[in-house]
This record gives structure tokens, C-alpha cells and sequence, in this order.
């Protein structure tokens, strides 16, 4: 006799119903879009970064570029205005105005070519964007074949940088002595009274007949000092030549 195969009918198949499948689809699915939703806004977040960061670096280039055109400032004695036929002993004085607002002033390189010397002038100005804010100005004139002569002279500003905008505050001040007696008695050994410089909200270079020794620069809570070399003995011959 032929045997046959005996099959337990108590043994069930296993699987996935269609409802498991259904479950199983939708989890997925919902892992999908959270992993896409999470994916776009790192990108997103990565992009904002990114911006801010290539923002910052492009602000620290122009603030590192203008910061040493401001460093490399030097004095330069010039005639007080032209034309002039010959130096006369009153008719001469020192390239820089310091107003609260700003100051202007000789400056051996330029933002625009570092070979060039150059004049220029950095002040604050009304934020047309944001009312009752402020913004730091730097404009630049480079002289390129002509001399600087006198402080009437016509200068072409043609460039201009706005460096920070939306600003609260911004203050100028002039470390320096008053007057050329005070400097003078300042570095006399016989002086009874040694005079000492101060900080002043404006200075002027062609009435006080001396450069400021520092300049200080306040914008909110950042201060930056510019220190200017006391070179009288030697800027009597700077009025000739531009270096």
C-alpha cells in the first residue's frame, strides 16, 4: 500500500494581513517626511549660517582693509591755503580736522591701491533705513599725480564704504595737546610745569599747529584707538613730497 502525507490541520500560516501592511506603509511613510522635513531645514539653517558667516567675514575684510589705511595715518604739514609762491612761517600747519562727527585726515596707503597715499575721512552720518540710528562712513581720496599742497585743496572723494549701519552710537575723540607752547614745554627739561595731553572732541590741525597723538573711536560698545606718530621735528619736510 501507497502512503500518504498527513497534514495537521491545527498548524496555521503566517503573515502580514492587509491592515499590518497598511500600518507598516504609513510608519514608513511618516519616517520619510520627518527625515525630508528635518533634512530641509538643516539645509535651510545650514544656508542661514553660511550667509551670516561669508556676512561676518566680508564685514571683517572691509573693517581689516579700512583699519590699516587709518593705522598707517602720518602727519603732513601743508600750506594753509593756494596759491602759495614760498613757505612763510604763519602760512603753514597739519593735514587733519577732528569734528565730533568725524575727522579727516593724510594717510600713507589707500583702501583702493595700498601703493597710493591718500586722504581720508571717516564719520557718522543718519541711517536713512533706521531712523534715529547711525551709520560709520569712510570715503577716500587717493592722490595719484598731483601733491598734496594746502588744506583748500580740492580733493576727488570718489570713493565711499559704508563699514556698519543701524548704529545707537558713535563718538570721536583726539588725544593731543592744545597748542605748540604745551608740546614744546611738555618736552623741555626746564619746564616748571609739565602740561600733559588730553582728550578733546575736536581738534584742528592747521589752528592748533600739531596733530592729535591718538584718535579713539567709539561704536556702542566697541572702541578702537588709531595712534598717530609725533614726528614734528621731521613732517617740516613732508609739505614737498608725497610718500
Amino acid at each position: 500500500m501507497g502512503s500518504r502525507p498527513i497534514f495537521n490541520r491545527s498548524v496555521k500560516q503566517k503573515g502580514f494581513t492587509l491592515i499590518e501592511l497598511l500600518i507598516s506603509i504609513s510608519l514608513s511613510s511618516l519616517l520619510l517626511i520627518t527625515a525630508a522635513f528635518a533634512y530641509s531645514f538643516f539645509q535651510d539653517s545650514w544656508r542661514r549660517s553660511m550667509g551670516k558667516f561669508e556676512t561676518a567675514v566680508a564685514d571683517y575684510q572691509r573693517w581689516q582693509i579700512v583699519l590699516d589705511v587709518l593705522n598707517a595715518s602720518q602727519v603732513k604739514t601743508v600750506y594753509r591755503n593756494q596759491p602759495v609762491l614760498r613757505a612763510a612761517e604763519n602760512n603753514t600747519g597739519y593735514y587733519f580736522l577732528g569734528e565730533e562727527g568725524g575727522f579727516t585726515a593724510y594717510s600713507t596707503i589707500s583702501v583702493q591701491d595700498p601703493a597710493r597715499t591718500s586722504i581720508y575721512r571717516l564719520f557718522k552720518e543718519e541711517d536713512p533705513f533706521n531712523p534715529g540710528k547711525w551709520r560709520l562712513v569712510y570715503e577716500e581720496a587717493i592722490l595719484v599725480n598731483q601733491l598734496l599742497r594746502s588744506a583748500d585743496q580740492n580733493l576727488p572723494f570718489n570713493f565711499r564704504r559704508i563699514l556698519k549701519s543701524g548704529l545707537s552710537d558713535i563718538e570721536f575723540l583726539y588725544y593731543g595737546y592744545t597748542s605748540l607752547e604745551d608740546r614744546n614745554s611738555a618736552r623741555s627739561e626746564n619746564a616748571i610745569e609739565v602740561i600733559k595731553p588730553t582728550w578733546l572732541r575736536t581738534y584742528d590741525g592747521m589752528t592748533i599747529n600739531l596733530n592729535p597723538l591718538s584718535v579713539k573711536i567709539s561704536i556702542e560698545q566697541q572702541v578702537i584707538v588709531i595712534d598717530i606718530p609725533d614726528t614734528l621735528d621731521r613732517s617740516i619736510m613732508s609739505i614737498y613730497s608725497d610718500v
